[in-house]
């Protein structure tokens, strides 16, 4: 390990992350750097415990096998996978299970949760950073990963990592 830290430092600096995105949710880089941190934490959690508590990597022996049991689990993973290896690799990926076509910036419309509470349904537009899946179907980044972030906050408290 050559920074020398736990998986629990790591879900640290994913929560730090997250909040540095929260405080500029338009920030490509931003958004980057924090897929990288959630893709890349199931990797810290299973060279961590498959030799010693393999119970905590679901009897994983590979991390492949981890990272696939954690898709299982969690299917939102994938998306952030590819983002994370666009990220990285650049704008073409060469393995098959890509579900992203394009991450681009966009102004879109947003329910007013507060319209909600008085029953009615009021829209505004909002710019933010839009998932365009292989399918034409669009995810908002904010929400998907304030999702995942929650899935390895849970996850980390429900297996004692």
């Amino acid at each position: 390990m050559t920074f020398q830290i736990t998986p629990r430092d790591y879900l640290g600096m994913l929560q730090a992350q997250h909040s540095d995105y929260r405080d500029d949710p338009l920030s490509l880089r931003k958004a980057i750097a924090l897929s990288m941190f959630a893709n890349h934490i199931s990797e810290h959690v299973f060279a961590a415990y498959s030799g010693s508590d393999i119970s905590k990597v679901a009897g994983q022996k590979t991390s492949d096998g981890y990272r696939s049991h954690l898709e299982a689990l969690k299917p939102e993973l994938k998306l952030i996978r590819d983002l994370c290896d666009f990220g990285k690799h650049g704008p073409i990926l060469s393995r098959r299970t890509v579900k992203v076509a394009k991450t681009e910036l966009k102004e879109t419309m947003v329910a007013d949760p507060n319209s909600f509470l008085l029953g009615l349904m009021n829209h505004h537009a909002e710019e933010k950073i839009v998932i365009t899946l292989d399918d034409g179907s669009e995810r908002f980044f904010d929400y998907l990963i304030d999702d995942v972030v929650k899935f390895w906050n849970d996850h980390f408290a429900a297996k004692d990592l």
